[in-house]
C-alpha cells in the first residue's frame, strides 16, 4: 500500500491462533462503506499468517509481527504505532456488518461527550437467532464498573463508565 496520508480511524486487531476467522474479519473490513481507516493486525502466531494482502483489498494494511503479547499487549502495541484520533478494537473471529466503522464515526463524532461506544456482541452458545433477540427487545444492562453487559445488548443506550471490558469497542 503506498498511501502515506494519515487515517481518521484505526482498527486493530491483536490475533493469534484463528487463521480462517481473522481472514474473514479482514474480508468484511475491506468492504466497509467508510473508507478513511487504516488495518492493524497483531500477529502473534507462530509461524506468522501470510498472504493476508488479498484479503484486505486497498485498505491501508500494518501486519505487525510480535511475540505472544495477549489481547491487551497486541491493542496497546498498536494504539502506540498508530496516529489514528480513533481507535476500534475488534476480535479477531468477528463479522461486521458493512456499516460497522461508519456507525462507530457517526456516534463518536454526534456527541462531544461520547468518549467510547460499545457494541453488542451475539454468540451461537446464547442460542437466539439475531430476529428473536430483536423480538425481546429489551437492552442488556450494562455494569459501569466492570464494563461487562449482561445478556440481550440491544438498542441504545447512553451511561457514564468507569472501564470497557474485552472486545468490540472504539475510543
Amino acid at each position: 500500500m503506498t498511501d502515506t496520508a494519515a487515517k481518521k480511524v484505526a482498527v486493530i486487531i491483536p490475533t493469534l491462533g484463528r487463521n480462517a476467522c481473522v481472514r474473514q474479519t479482514l474480508q468484511d473490513l475491506s468492504q466497509q462503506s467508510y473508507r478513511d481507516f487504516e488495518i492493524w493486525l497483531v500477529d502473534q502466531n507462530q509461524p506468522w499468517l501470510t498472504e493476508l494482502g488479498a484479503h484486505v483489498g486497498d485498505v491501508k494494511f500494518f501486519h505487525e509481527k510480535t511475540k505472544p503479547l495477549g489481547s491487551h499487549g497486541g491493542r496497546n502495541h498498536a494504539i502506540f504505532k498508530t496516529t489514528a484520533p480513533i481507535c476500534i478494537f475488534v476480535d479477531d473471529d468477528v463479522r461486521l456488518d458493512s456499516e460497522f466503522i461508519a456507525s462507530h464515526v457517526s456516534h463518536l463524532e454526534d456527541n462531544s461527550r461520547t468518549a467510547a461506544v460499545v457494541g453488542r456482541v451475539v454468540q451461537p452458545k446464547d442460542g437466539f437467532t439475531e430476529n428473536q433477540m430483536r423480538e425481546l427487545g429489551k437492552p442488556a444492562l450494562y455494569n459501569r464498573w466492570t464494563g461487562l453487559v449482561s445478556g440481550n445488548f440491544i438498542g441504545e443506550r447512553s451511561s457514564s463508565i468507569a472501564h470497557i471490558h474485552e472486545c468490540n469497542f472504539s475510543a
